[in-house]
């Protein structure tokens, strides 16, 4: 198994594969996850290697592959804890901001985190199990998923968990979290409460996100940021 890239002039060609020695490293690829076109022609991916642990990798067009953010690292909002896990992470579609990207993370002592990466030098948190659920929801995050990120806005929409079972829609904007949807909220043009959310996508001043109601209806879903959902 591994990661390959079609282009229509090239055909078929491996990114990565099994068994694949890192660059300058020991360390030999095992399996992949997520693979992801990036704005630079590049190709970014979640990959789990020789020595039990997770990374996000990165291959430009051409060039060598380079680990971005990798398990065991120190968590970057609390260095005397490392990183156990890579989960999630999403690169922005802006041209002009191909390098920056968000990441969820699981460290020691079952502590996550949201992380924004401007350049290598600067990653900012978002959120992490100590920030308190905004909206309707109570308590603190618990973790993070089904992220979309935005350069040129400079938001990220999420998939927020909570130790009450929540699993509610949220965007990180100007330096705030609030929600977008949650298990409270009324489907429009529909019966009933949303229960839970997929695949949110954002873009601008928009996003369309996947939800199922309490009854089972299934549906996708428009929200702008003005705050209405259609």
């Amino acid at each position: 198994g591994g990661v390959y890239l079609y282009a229509a002039a090239d055909g078929i060609t491996p990114v990565a594969t099994f068994n694949m020695q890192l660059p300058k490293s020991t360390l030999h690829f095992k399996s992949f996850a997520y693979p992801t076109a990036l704005a630079n022609n590049g190709i970014a991916f979640l990959a789990y290697t020789s020595n039990q642990q997770t990374g996000l990798y990165k291959k430009n067009s051409p060039g060598t592959i380079v680990p971005l953010v990798q398990a065991g690292a120190p968590m970057p909002n609390d260095i005397k804890k490392k990183m156990t896990n890579i989960t999630d992470y999403s690169f922005s579609r802006d041209v002009t901001h191909p390098n920056q990207f968000v990441f969820t993370a699981q460290g020691q002592d079952k502590t996550v985190g949201l992380f924004w990466v401007k350049n290598e030098t600067h990653v900012q948190m978002i959120a992490n199990q100590n920030t308190q659920i905004p909206g309707d929801s109570v308590g603190f995050f618990t973790g993070f998923n089904g992220l979309s990120f935005d350069a040129k806005t400079n938001r990220t929409a999420f998939i927020g968990h909570g130790i009450l079972g929540q699993a509610d829609i949220f965007i990180y904007a100007n330096g705030r979290i609030f929600e977008v949807a949650g298990q409270e909220t009324l489907i429009p043009g529909g019966i009933g409460h949303f229960q839970s959310f997929r695949n949110p996508n954002l873009s601008g001043d928009i996003m369309v996100f996947e939800a199922t109601g309490r009854f089972n209806q299934q549906g996708v879903f428009l929200y702008t940021t003005t705050g209405n959902i259609y």
